[in-house]
């Protein structure tokens, strides 16, 4: 359903809840040197309901700061250090782009390869009208594949291999050709695991644990449960269930791991400051492990994420962005950056390649935002650019006519139906299906450029993204949404 996946944007906010944190433990640099940072990570800490959060601030070469606040459990009394682990989610994709390129520096495949000449033997559903032999290495590194963002008939024993070369591609059809457009899906990822696992004949984990974590010095992070419990240092998630109330992780035997969806980030463990080898290789490189030409291309602007007008792009694995939103106002800085959202844990990865800062934030909390705590650690080492309004852009009210029409799809569970009309100034939908349901949802959309809209289900609101073709501009063909892929009647 449209409420399972809802599209991050500046008009959601993240569920919040109440919590108590500990003192922090000392910092590794001056406490009087970070006190606005300390305090706005408290007040985050506790308006998350996250039991612990940890940071850490790169500038220059070096870690100049690393603390964590909070306990290690919910309703715990251990505390949590700057070196307890946590899961770092989807930050995990811009680890497993740099193995790629690492076959590609290597010579063993190219950007260009198409997915089922790098893997043969998947398998997939013939009869649909989207072609998979036309879905490139690159397509899947910058989220062009076309995929459904779900993994259908998966089980959990299931390896990465079996699943992605077989259930997979007979129980989830493309929702739309390659490189049609950016639409963010984890499974675009899991190929790329499979892609390492056939060329490097080693699991996806050991590989990367081999030639990515140990080489970075990332010596303590891991894909392993094994590993996890042998350190005995980390975090366990909190999470609401679905009566709203706060649930605390207390075993790691709780915590899925799920072998297809690591390579997109569902079982990384890792620290802040570990986390942050990875962006002092993406500033400064490491020859020894990847050549500078073929890291270039992890932060070069691959794809635009079409968002607003906003100058947002993607890399292989990272978002690469002119600037960023916070608190209604615009920051014109240039940023790498990537985030992770697990069940009970939140990440935040932010470069700033033009003033040599990174800082990595860890939560053990669900959909947690520590923007403000972010916000704080950059100034408390640099400053920011002038904030300016929000730079959408303009739109013309008269070009929604385009729009209108009735639009079919799929999303996880069920078929959409989703019939388009232009009421003056304002565009509606009505979705049948909904209706037959009972589900409550708004008909009128809100307009936030010439395609993009808002629309709310639940009381959430979701992205609705109207595509239209090189050889009929004046008409939208697609919708799209990150949980599904809407095509006109017709079309």
């Amino acid at each position: 359903m449209f409420k399972q996946l809802i599209v991050c944007s500046v008009f959601i906010s993240f569920l919040s809840a109440c919590g108590k944190s500990s003192e922090p433990s000392k910092p590794s640099a001056p406490k009087q040197s970070f006190e606005a940072l300390i305090n706005a990570t408290q007040l985050d800490l506790q308006a998350n309901g996250s039991a612990a959060v940890s940071i850490a601030i790169y500038q220059d070469g070096d870690i100049v700061y690393a603390d964590a606040f909070g306990n290690k459990q919910h309703g715990g009394q251990q505390p949590a250090s700057k070196d307890t682990l946590f899961q770092i989610g989807s930050t995990t994709k811009m680890f497993t782009s740099l193995a790629v390129m690492q076959l590609v520096e290597d010579g063993m495949v190219a950007l260009d390869d198409s997915l089922t000449m790098a893997v043969p033997e998947i398998e997939y559903l013939s009869e649909q009208p989207h072609d998979w032999t036309e879905i490139k290495i690159s397509d899947l590194m910058t989220h062009q594949g076309g995929f459904i963002d779900a993994y259908p008939d998966f089980e959990a024993g299931d390896t990465l291999m079996d699943y992605m070369t077989g259930t997979f591609g007979k129980t989830a059809p493309l929702m739309s050709d390659a490189r049609r457009f950016y639409n963010y899906s984890n499974p675009n990822f899991s190929f790329l695991g499979v892609i390492l696992e056939r060329f490097t004949q080693q699991d996806y984990s050991e590989y990367m644990q081999a030639s990515v974590f140990e080489p970075l010095g990332m010596t303590r992070s891991t894909f392993q449960k094994e590993r996890v419990e042998s350190d005995g240092d980390y975090a366990l998630g909190v999470y609401r269930d679905e009566l709203g109330n706060i649930k605390g992780v207390s075993t790691l035997e709780e915590i899925q791991q799920l072998n297809a969806v690591k390579p997109a980030g569902i079982y990384t463990w890792s620290t802040p400051s570990e986390v942050l080898k990875m962006a002092d290789f993406l500033l400064k490189g490491n020859q020894s492990l990847l050549a500078d030409n073929y890291r270039d291309e992890i932060t070069k602007k691959q794809i635009s994420t079409q968002q607003y007008g906003l100058p947002l792009n993607y890399g292989y694995g990272i978002f690469v962005d002119d600037g960023f939103m916070y608190d209604d106002q615009w920051y014109a800085e240039k940023l790498w950056q990537h985030g992770g959202n697990r069940l009970g844990y939140t990440s935040m990865l932010w470069i700033l390649p033009e003033k040599n800062i990174a800082i990595s934030i860890l939560s053990s909390g669900t959909g947690d935002d520590y923007t403000r705590t972010m916000i704080e650690a950059i100034k408390s080492v640099s400053s920011l650019a002038e904030p300016t309004e929000i730079p959408f852009s303009p739109f013309d009210i008269s070009t929604f006519d385009r729009h209108i029409g009735v639009y079919e799809g799929k999303d996880i569970t069920q078929d959409i139906t989703i019939e388009i009309t232009n009421n003056g100034s304002d565009l509606k939908m009505v979705i049948p299906e909904f209706d037959a349901l009972g589900v409550p949802y708004v008909q009128t959309l809100q307009p936030i450029a010439e395609n993009t809209f808002i629309g709310q289900v639940h009381g959430e609101g979701f992205e609705l993204r109207f595509f239209q073709t090189d050889s009929n501009p004046e008409q939208s063909v697609y919708i799209r949404n990150r949980s599904f892929v809407a095509i006109r009647q017709g079309s």
